[in-house]
């Protein structure tokens, strides 16, 4: 089973309006709440491809309580620590003129003391034999230090589990140095993690040659939005393109391609068949409307589309 962490989840309220208008009355249209935070993303994408994770993380305040009611009614099973902060809020504003936009303000979440951390790794470790991959995703919340991911996948490790994490800047250049099994960059987040701009695909291949070589990480999937994602290990490097598709959205793609490649990843020998799935996942998150995520019909309408081949670099 698969489990995943978020620290900093949300409650996202998406509003609708027809144009955004700046230094004016926009007139909202209709509006829908959702579950926000990439390893819960994950999760949905996941139960929705048929396979039962297990969520942790933290949780706080009414907003809390409405976040987790949400995913229950999912169906998904939530195992929270509760904190003494209130879960943020973040707020989706969407165009539905063409072309259609979307601007986040994301909310940077409650202070998360010292003790609450000790909890949340005592409950990680309670329910071990439960789970054999942990997702570790998405932002830092206040009074936490870049570092701790990196801590959470040292206890991992030493206890078998399979790491994939996927965060960005001093978050994942620290948790680099606990050997998770995936990182999932971004081109953006790559340059970051290299620190220095990567302007052609000769320079993006040196960029994943010099992570395998130095750290013992020992998959790279790097997203490119519509181009697609390249899959690097020290053995063999693929790329997987998506199918041409009018992309509303690009909330959660990312995390629905983690879910998607983790449905059927089962070793080295399914690399291509993970890829077709984590892009198929993708496709069907950027196709779905406002914040919604991927659906089954779509991934599988999409899952034949993809075309993975191998690169010589």
């Amino acid at each position: 089973m698969i489990a995943t962490v978020t620290l900093n989840p949300s409650l996202d309220k998406t509003l609708y309006v027809d144009a955004l208008e700046v230094d004016d009355s926009n007139r909202c249209k209709r509006f829908r709440y959702d579950p926000g935070g990439k390893g819960l993303n994950i999760s949905r994408v996941l139960w929705e491809l048929g396979d039962p994770s297990l969520l942790f993380g933290f949780l706080g305040g009414d907003t809390g309580r409405r976040v987790e009611k949400y995913l229950r009614d999912e169906g998904l099973t939530c195992d929270f620590n509760w904190t003494s902060g209130e879960t943020r809020e973040n707020i989706i504003l969407t165009s539905t003129a063409e072309p259609m936009t979307q601007t986040k303000i994301n909310l940077p979440g409650p202070t998360i003391r010292e003790d609450e951390v000790h909890r949340l790794k005592r409950k990680l470790a309670g329910r071990a034999r439960e789970y054999q991959t942990l997702v570790l995703s998405g932002s830092v919340p206040p009074g936490l230090p870049p570092t701790i991911y990196r801590d959470l996948a040292e206890d991992a490790r030493l206890r078998g589990d399979r790491v994939v994490l996927d965060a960005d800047g001093d978050v994942l250049k620290a948790g680099m140095a606990a050997a998770p099994f995936m990182i999932k960059p971004n081109l953006h987040e790559l340059q970051r993690l290299v620190g220095r701009e990567l302007a052609d695909d000769v320079a993006i291949h040196g960029a994943l040659d010099e992570l395998l070589d130095a750290h013992a990480v020992e998959l790279i999937v790097l997203t490119r939005g519509h181009k697609g994602v390249v899959a690097a290990t020290r053995q063999m490097r693929l790329a997987a393109v998506p199918p041409p598709c009018e992309a509303r959205t690009s909330v959660g793609a990312g995390d629905s391609m983690i879910a998607g490649f983790l449905h059927a990843y089962r070793g080295p020998e399914t690399l291509a068949e993970a890829l077709c799935w984590g892009v198929a996942a993708g496709t069907a998150c950027v196709v779905s409307p406002g914040t919604e995520l991927a659906h089954l019909a779509d991934v599988q309408r999409f899952r034949s589309q993809v075309q993975v081949a191998p690169l010589r670099t």
